[in-house]
Protein backbone atom coordinates (compact mmCIF):
# COMPACT_ATOMS: atom_id res chain seq x y z
CA UNK A 1 0.00 0.00 0.00
CA UNK A 2 1.23 3.81 -0.95
CA UNK A 3 2.56 5.97 2.00
CA UNK A 4 0.03 8.51 1.25
CA UNK A 5 -2.52 5.71 1.49
CA UNK A 6 -1.53 4.71 4.82
CA UNK A 7 -1.46 8.30 5.89
CA UNK A 8 -5.31 8.06 5.38
CA UNK A 9 -6.04 5.27 7.11
CA UNK A 10 -3.77 5.53 10.19
CA UNK A 11 -6.30 8.09 11.66
CA UNK A 12 -9.13 6.05 11.18
CA UNK A 13 -7.71 3.08 12.83
CA UNK A 14 -7.31 5.23 16.20
CA UNK A 15 -10.64 5.91 16.32
CA UNK A 16 -11.68 2.64 16.93
CA UNK A 17 -10.82 3.23 20.63
CA UNK A 18 -12.53 6.41 21.01
CA UNK A 19 -15.41 6.08 23.60
CA UNK A 20 -16.92 8.93 22.58
CA UNK A 21 -18.60 7.08 19.16
CA UNK A 22 -21.90 7.43 19.70
CA UNK A 23 -22.93 5.65 16.32
CA UNK A 24 -21.73 3.15 14.18
CA UNK A 25 -22.30 2.31 10.24
CA UNK A 26 -20.90 -0.02 8.07
CA UNK A 27 -22.56 0.41 4.61
CA UNK A 28 -22.27 -1.84 1.20
CA UNK A 29 -22.58 -0.39 -2.78
CA UNK A 30 -22.16 -1.02 -6.09
CA UNK A 31 -21.65 1.99 -8.32
CA UNK A 32 -22.16 2.19 -12.43
CA UNK A 33 -19.23 4.53 -12.68
CA UNK A 34 -18.56 6.36 -16.26
CA UNK A 35 -15.25 8.55 -16.53
CA UNK A 36 -13.12 9.98 -18.81
CA UNK A 37 -9.23 10.79 -19.46
CA UNK A 38 -8.39 13.26 -21.75
CA UNK A 39 -5.10 14.97 -22.57
CA UNK A 40 -4.21 17.19 -25.22
CA UNK A 41 -0.63 18.00 -26.26
CA UNK A 42 1.07 20.60 -28.86
CA UNK A 43 4.37 20.76 -30.68
CA UNK A 44 4.03 24.50 -31.91
CA UNK A 45 7.57 24.14 -33.32
CA UNK A 46 6.57 21.50 -35.88
CA UNK A 47 2.53 22.82 -35.47
CA UNK A 48 1.25 19.40 -34.32
CA UNK A 49 -1.32 18.83 -31.94
CA UNK A 50 -2.98 15.46 -30.34
CA UNK A 51 -5.54 14.51 -28.32
CA UNK A 52 -6.05 11.00 -26.89
CA UNK A 53 -9.49 10.19 -24.76
CA UNK A 54 -9.65 6.70 -22.38
CA UNK A 55 -12.82 6.22 -21.55
CA UNK A 56 -14.16 3.26 -19.02
CA UNK A 57 -17.37 2.28 -17.73
CA UNK A 58 -17.58 -0.04 -14.62
CA UNK A 59 -19.12 -1.73 -11.94
CA UNK A 60 -17.83 -1.14 -8.66
CA UNK A 61 -18.12 -2.33 -5.32
CA UNK A 62 -17.68 -0.34 -1.85
CA UNK A 63 -17.48 -0.79 1.45
CA UNK A 64 -17.85 2.12 4.15
CA UNK A 65 -17.29 2.59 7.88
CA UNK A 66 -18.75 5.31 9.80
CA UNK A 67 -18.17 6.75 13.24
CA UNK A 68 -21.30 9.57 13.77
CA UNK A 69 -21.67 11.66 16.89
CA UNK A 70 -25.02 13.98 17.52
CA UNK A 71 -23.77 16.84 14.95
CA UNK A 72 -20.11 15.30 13.09
CA UNK A 73 -19.42 12.14 10.96
CA UNK A 74 -15.78 10.59 10.33
CA UNK A 75 -16.11 7.87 7.07
CA UNK A 76 -13.58 5.69 5.56
CA UNK A 77 -14.63 3.90 2.16
CA UNK A 78 -12.51 1.69 -0.39
CA UNK A 79 -13.98 1.01 -3.99
CA UNK A 80 -12.59 -1.33 -6.50
CA UNK A 81 -13.66 -1.92 -9.94
CA UNK A 82 -15.86 -5.65 -10.35
CA UNK A 83 -15.99 -5.53 -14.10
CA UNK A 84 -16.11 -3.27 -17.01
CA UNK A 85 -17.33 -2.46 -20.46
CA UNK A 86 -15.15 -1.49 -23.32
CA UNK A 87 -15.41 1.75 -24.44
CA UNK A 88 -14.00 3.15 -27.91
CA UNK A 89 -10.81 5.38 -27.04
CA UNK A 90 -10.07 8.08 -29.76
CA UNK A 91 -6.57 9.76 -30.78
CA UNK A 92 -6.54 12.60 -32.89
CA UNK A 93 -3.58 14.60 -34.52
CA UNK A 94 -3.21 17.84 -36.54
CA UNK A 95 -1.08 19.14 -38.34
CA UNK A 96 -1.13 22.85 -39.57
CA UNK A 97 -5.01 22.73 -38.02
CA UNK A 98 -5.84 19.28 -39.84
CA UNK A 99 -6.68 16.29 -38.88
CA UNK A 100 -3.50 14.04 -39.85
CA UNK A 101 -4.03 10.55 -38.02
CA UNK A 102 -7.01 9.33 -36.44
CA UNK A 103 -7.70 6.83 -34.47
CA UNK A 104 -10.06 4.19 -32.33
CA UNK A 105 -9.14 1.20 -29.84
CA UNK A 106 -11.00 -1.31 -27.40
CA UNK A 107 -10.02 0.65 -24.37
CA UNK A 108 -10.19 -2.12 -21.26
CA UNK A 109 -10.07 -1.00 -17.61
CA UNK A 110 -7.30 -3.43 -15.96
CA UNK A 111 -7.74 -1.91 -12.56
CA UNK A 112 -9.75 0.91 -10.44
CA UNK A 113 -9.57 1.69 -6.74
CA UNK A 114 -10.71 4.60 -4.80
CA UNK A 115 -10.03 5.42 -1.11
CA UNK A 116 -11.36 8.19 0.58
CA UNK A 117 -11.31 9.52 4.01
CA UNK A 118 -14.33 12.25 5.09
CA UNK A 119 -15.75 14.33 7.94
CA UNK A 120 -18.70 16.11 7.93
CA UNK A 121 -19.96 18.90 10.51
CA UNK A 122 -23.54 19.61 10.92
CA UNK A 123 -23.60 23.59 10.97
CA UNK A 124 -27.24 24.15 11.10
CA UNK A 125 -30.05 21.62 10.98
CA UNK A 126 -30.27 21.24 7.39
CA UNK A 127 -26.70 22.66 6.69
CA UNK A 128 -23.15 20.49 6.76
CA UNK A 129 -19.78 21.01 5.50
CA UNK A 130 -17.48 18.17 4.53
CA UNK A 131 -13.99 17.41 3.61
CA UNK A 132 -12.62 14.73 2.27
CA UNK A 133 -8.75 13.31 1.25
CA UNK A 134 -8.74 11.24 -1.57
CA UNK A 135 -6.51 8.74 -3.22
CA UNK A 136 -7.70 7.04 -6.89
CA UNK A 137 -5.97 5.16 -9.93
CA UNK A 138 -7.14 3.97 -12.76
CA UNK A 139 -4.92 1.32 -15.74
CA UNK A 140 -6.48 1.49 -19.13
CA UNK A 141 -4.96 -0.23 -21.76
CA UNK A 142 -5.97 -0.32 -25.86
CA UNK A 143 -6.33 -2.90 -28.45
CA UNK A 144 -7.91 -3.57 -31.76
CA UNK A 145 -6.52 -0.47 -32.94
CA UNK A 146 -7.98 0.49 -35.98
CA UNK A 147 -5.89 4.21 -37.90
CA UNK A 148 -6.43 6.31 -40.75
CA UNK A 149 -3.73 8.47 -41.66
CA UNK A 150 -4.94 11.13 -44.09
CA UNK A 151 -1.77 12.37 -45.10
CA UNK A 152 -0.18 9.53 -46.51
CA UNK A 153 -4.04 8.09 -47.20
CA UNK A 154 -3.82 4.53 -45.63
CA UNK A 155 -5.62 2.93 -43.45
CA UNK A 156 -4.07 0.17 -40.71
CA UNK A 157 -5.41 -2.51 -38.11
CA UNK A 158 -3.30 -3.33 -34.50
CA UNK A 159 -5.03 -6.25 -32.72
CA UNK A 160 -2.47 -6.14 -30.09
CA UNK A 161 -2.15 -3.99 -27.59
CA UNK A 162 -0.90 -0.57 -28.64
CA UNK A 163 -1.02 1.90 -25.40
CA UNK A 164 -1.32 1.85 -21.68
CA UNK A 165 -2.38 4.70 -20.24
CA UNK A 166 -2.64 4.96 -16.15
CA UNK A 167 -3.51 7.69 -13.24
CA UNK A 168 -3.02 8.72 -10.08
CA UNK A 169 -4.92 11.42 -8.37
CA UNK A 170 -4.53 12.10 -4.48
CA UNK A 171 -6.81 15.12 -3.58
CA UNK A 172 -8.65 16.54 -1.19
CA UNK A 173 -12.45 18.31 -1.46
CA UNK A 174 -14.66 21.03 0.49
CA UNK A 175 -18.17 20.77 -0.35
CA UNK A 176 -21.14 21.94 1.28
CA UNK A 177 -24.37 19.85 1.55
CA UNK A 178 -27.93 20.58 2.43
CA UNK A 179 -30.67 18.10 3.75
CA UNK A 180 -34.25 18.62 3.29
CA UNK A 181 -37.70 15.65 3.24
CA UNK A 182 -39.56 16.11 -0.48
CA UNK A 183 -43.18 13.87 0.18
CA UNK A 184 -41.54 11.72 3.10
CA UNK A 185 -38.42 11.42 1.75
CA UNK A 186 -35.20 12.33 3.10
CA UNK A 187 -32.87 14.09 0.37
CA UNK A 188 -29.35 15.08 0.43
CA UNK A 189 -27.23 17.83 -2.20
CA UNK A 190 -23.85 19.15 -1.90
CA UNK A 191 -21.76 20.83 -3.85
CA UNK A 192 -17.89 21.55 -3.41
CA UNK A 193 -14.63 22.50 -5.38
CA UNK A 194 -11.66 20.01 -5.37
CA UNK A 195 -7.99 20.08 -5.82
CA UNK A 196 -5.67 17.05 -6.30
CA UNK A 197 -2.16 16.07 -6.86
CA UNK A 198 -1.69 14.11 -10.35
CA UNK A 199 0.67 12.09 -12.02
CA UNK A 200 -0.05 10.71 -15.85
CA UNK A 201 2.08 7.90 -17.56
CA UNK A 202 0.70 7.14 -20.97
CA UNK A 203 3.25 4.28 -22.22
CA UNK A 204 3.24 3.71 -26.66
CA UNK A 205 3.71 -0.08 -26.83
CA UNK A 206 4.35 0.15 -30.36
CA UNK A 207 6.10 2.98 -30.62
CA UNK A 208 9.12 2.36 -28.14
CA UNK A 209 7.94 5.50 -25.87
CA UNK A 210 6.50 7.03 -22.64
CA UNK A 211 5.01 9.56 -21.62
CA UNK A 212 5.43 10.88 -17.58
CA UNK A 213 3.18 13.78 -16.47
CA UNK A 214 2.61 15.35 -12.86
CA UNK A 215 1.03 18.41 -11.71
CA UNK A 216 -2.30 19.73 -10.27
CA UNK A 217 -5.59 19.36 -11.41
CA UNK A 218 -8.75 21.39 -10.08
CA UNK A 219 -12.20 21.31 -10.08
CA UNK A 220 -15.48 20.87 -8.71
CA UNK A 221 -18.48 18.23 -8.02
CA UNK A 222 -21.86 17.26 -7.27
CA UNK A 223 -23.90 14.75 -5.76
CA UNK A 224 -27.40 14.25 -5.19
CA UNK A 225 -28.91 11.26 -2.54
CA UNK A 226 -32.37 10.02 -2.04
CA UNK A 227 -33.27 7.62 0.91
CA UNK A 228 -35.53 4.83 -0.24
CA UNK A 229 -36.24 2.63 2.28
CA UNK A 230 -35.25 3.15 6.22
CA UNK A 231 -35.88 0.10 8.43
CA UNK A 232 -34.84 -0.90 12.14
CA UNK A 233 -31.53 -2.44 10.59
CA UNK A 234 -30.71 -0.51 7.79
CA UNK A 235 -31.17 2.48 4.86
CA UNK A 236 -31.04 2.17 1.47
CA UNK A 237 -30.67 5.27 -0.47
CA UNK A 238 -29.18 5.78 -4.41
CA UNK A 239 -26.61 8.42 -4.91
CA UNK A 240 -25.72 10.31 -8.47
CA UNK A 241 -22.53 12.28 -8.16
CA UNK A 242 -20.50 14.58 -10.99
CA UNK A 243 -16.85 15.64 -10.23
CA UNK A 244 -14.29 16.94 -13.19
CA UNK A 245 -10.62 17.89 -12.74
CA UNK A 246 -8.56 19.77 -15.07
CA UNK A 247 -5.08 21.31 -15.66
CA UNK A 248 -1.97 21.82 -17.44
CA UNK A 249 1.45 20.24 -17.04
CA UNK A 250 4.60 19.70 -18.84
CA UNK A 251 4.71 15.95 -20.88
CA UNK A 252 8.36 14.80 -20.76
CA UNK A 253 8.79 11.90 -23.52
CA UNK A 254 10.95 9.07 -22.80
CA UNK A 255 12.72 6.05 -24.64
CA UNK A 256 11.94 2.92 -23.69
CA UNK A 257 15.45 2.75 -22.16
CA UNK A 258 14.17 5.99 -20.03
CA UNK A 259 16.11 8.78 -21.80
CA UNK A 260 14.31 11.97 -22.12
CA UNK A 261 14.42 13.41 -25.02
CA UNK A 262 11.63 15.76 -25.35
CA UNK A 263 9.06 18.29 -23.17
CA UNK A 264 5.87 19.72 -24.65
CA UNK A 265 2.97 21.47 -22.75
CA UNK A 266 -0.02 19.30 -21.96
CA UNK A 267 -3.44 19.85 -20.81
CA UNK A 268 -5.22 17.23 -18.92
CA UNK A 269 -9.08 16.47 -18.07
CA UNK A 270 -10.79 13.93 -15.72
CA UNK A 271 -14.51 13.01 -15.63
CA UNK A 272 -16.54 11.13 -13.80
CA UNK A 273 -20.13 10.03 -13.55
CA UNK A 274 -21.69 8.07 -11.04
CA UNK A 275 -24.73 6.27 -9.85
CA UNK A 276 -24.97 4.14 -6.73
CA UNK A 277 -27.20 2.09 -4.68
CA UNK A 278 -25.82 2.10 -1.00
CA UNK A 279 -27.06 0.10 2.02
CA UNK A 280 -26.00 1.19 5.34
CA UNK A 281 -25.89 -1.10 8.44
CA UNK A 282 -26.79 0.47 11.54
CA UNK A 283 -25.69 -0.98 14.88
Amino acid sequence: MPKNVRYMVVPVLLLLVSREVMAQNLSLSVKLLNSSHKYKVQDKSRDLEAELIFPSQALVGQIGYAYKTSNENLSLSFEHSLSSAHPTGTDTDWYRGDVSVYSQSKTSLEKYYALALNYEHSVLENLSIKTTLFHKYWKLDWSETRQYDYIDDTYSEFPSKSVRYTQTLNGITFSIGYHEELFSIPLSMSIGAQAAKHKSVDEHLLRNFYTVSQDWLYGYLGSLSAELMQGAEGVLQVVAAYEILSGESDMKFYSNNDFKYMTLPASFETKQKSIQLQYTLLF
